[in-house]
């Protein structure tokens, strides 16, 4: 059922208000008519166009709605008169009420769409609200005061990230230079042997920085200037993991139906990539992996389902957060917990929602919705 805005119900409330007092008011005129003093209304004087006459001539009784010759008859006329003006007065009521009740809810409707955008990952919009300075310019000031501190923060966030995940990279490149080097010229097995544990364990750590780099990179503002079909994209990502799915003997099943939607198309190949690596690692052998795309009131919905450990729903609140792993005991050859943070960072570049549910069987399914263009 669908529910009432708030400007309705102002409207709404505004017109019974004024109904219900306009009719209390009509209640206690009749009833204050009712103890009038019974005049003799038969003497009442008619007026017609060629003469006057008085009842006492023997005119018979007017058909003149508006004709009084006893006190029901006033009661009757004046009752008329007022519901008459009440409806036209209730009426107006409602017309001006809604057109008031417009004009406060403007700043309300300018903080609802601001709170839309900064959901969305826009922190740079401002009500910039006009007009006196009461309870409702107070609310859309203190809330473009926060959206400006909260991008300030977001901002040197990262800043941050990239200027650390950048810096970092150049020492890290230094050191599985001479890692290399060590290697190769080392006549000692041990020595060697040591070198190549560290020379592994910096290259974790330059991949980490990287993705730590792109991660900050995907949260900047982008504008989508491409559009491509969601289905041929997954088809090319699954090209990519397939060799690895069938060393695992996974059974893949898609079921996709076109789906073009505006995006920046190189993220969005990523994103299917990250997607179905993360169904094909952390599976188990001779598992599945289902992967369905659909579409349904101008969103593109994609589920990537598959098999594996059983895993608790209370694990998947973080699941999107970076370096969340559901299982800390996961190697690091498994991932380093920053491929669904970067997933979720290019979804929501792309205006549409990502969410993870566990499966009672065992696995993930991961849950996707894009717009279409």
């Amino acid at each position: 059922m669908r529910r009432l805005t708030l400007q309705t119900r102002l409207t709404a409330s505004y017109g019974l208000l004024f109904g219900i007092a306009g009719a209390v008011m009509v209640a206690i005129l009749a009833l204050a008519l009712r103890f009038l003093p019974d005049y003799d209304f038969s003497r009442t004087v008619h007026l017609d166009e060629s003469d006057i006459v008085t009842a006492e001539q023997g005119v018979p009784p007017s058909n003149d709605l508006f004709a009084i010759a006893s006190r029901d008859d006033l009661i009757r006329v004046v009752l008329l008169v007022s519901i008459t003006a009440l409806a036209l007065v209730v009426a107006a009521t409602i017309l001006l009420g809604r057109r008031l009740a417009r004009r406060l809810l403007q700043p309300v409707r300018d903080v609802n769409t601001a709170a839309q955008k900064a959901g969305a990952g826009d922190l740079s919009h401002r009500i910039g609200a006009t007009g006196p300075r009461d309870e409702l310019r107070e609310l859309a000031d203190t809330f473009d005061a926060m959206l400006a501190r909260l991008q300030a923060h977001v901002e040197a966030n990262r800043r941050f990230a990239a200027n650390a995940s950048h810096e970092l990279l150049t020492p890290l490149a230094t050191t599985r230079t001479t890692l290399q080097v060590m290697r190769a010229e080392s006549d000692d097995a041990e020595t060697a042997e040591y070198a190549a544990i560290l020379a592994d364990a910096n290259d974790r750590s330059i991949d980490i920085t990287r993705r730590l780099l792109e991660l900050a990179r995907l949260e900047q503002p982008r504008t989508l200037a491409d559009e491509a079909d969601l289905a041929a994209l997954l088809d090319e990502a699954l090209g990519e993991h397939r060799a690895a799915a069938e060393a695992e003997r996974l059974t893949i099943t898609v079921d996709a139906a076109q789906a073009p939607i505006p995006c920046d198309r190189v993220l969005l190949r990523q994103l299917l990539s990250n997607l179905i690596g993360n169904a094909v690692k952390h599976n188990h052998e001779g598992g599945h992996i289902d992967i369905r795309l659909r579409t349904e009131s101008g969103t593109a919905l994609l589920d990537i389902a598959n098999s594996g450990a059983v895993l608790d729903p209370a694990d998947l609140a973080n699941l999107f957060e970076p370096f969340h792993r559901v299982d800390p005991r996961t190697s690091s050859d498994r991932g380093h917990g920053l491929g669904l943070a970067i997933a979720e960072a290019i979804v929501r570049a792309h205006h549409g929602t990502i969410k993870a549910k566990a499966n009672p069987e065992g696995g993930l399914t991961i849950q996707v919705a894009l717009p279409l263009t």
